[in-house]
């Protein structure tokens, strides 16, 4: 697997993704903190400013040296009033439980996966999508 980063891409993808789940968030409820799957988090700043947009993040990558890092980060970046924590995952199956989160993102992922149309054999553990307010 060649590993190709694209750095001038991250210009366009982390604001478009913000926009949507900024646009997304306004559909809750102020009080609840919704919960975030960031596929292959890699380490980078974009779940602390998602945490602070008011959600959990819960990053997953298959590099345990990215959890020790978001770990680090955690405890020392403000995120509040979300949050943010790590899982470890080999990319063929999402470390959470069935339902357990209410959005997934992921930058610049998918051209790095082996193969990448695994990862669409089985739809997303996601509840259903919240009705926008009247």
């Amino acid at each position: 697997m060649k590993n190709t980063p694209h750095p001038w891409s991250r210009v366009w993808e982390y604001p478009c993704v913000m926009h949507h789940i900024r646009k997304w968030r306004n559909q809750w409820s102020a009080e609840l903190t919704p919960r975030v799957l960031d596929f292959g988090s890699g380490t980078t700043f974009f779940p602390f400013a998602v945490a602070r947009e008011g959600f959990d993040v819960i990053c997953v990558d298959q590099d345990p040296v990215c959890g020790e890092g978001i770990q680090c980060a955690a405890e020392r970046v403000n995120h509040d009033p979300g949050d943010v924590s790590f899982r470890l995952a080999d990319g063929s199956r999402l470390p959470i439980e069935s339902r357990s989160v209410n959005v997934l993102y992921s930058v610049s992922v998918l051209e790095h996966l082996p193969n990448p149309t695994a990862v669409f054999t089985t739809p997303p553990p996601l509840p259903p999508a919240p009705r926008p307010p009247p």
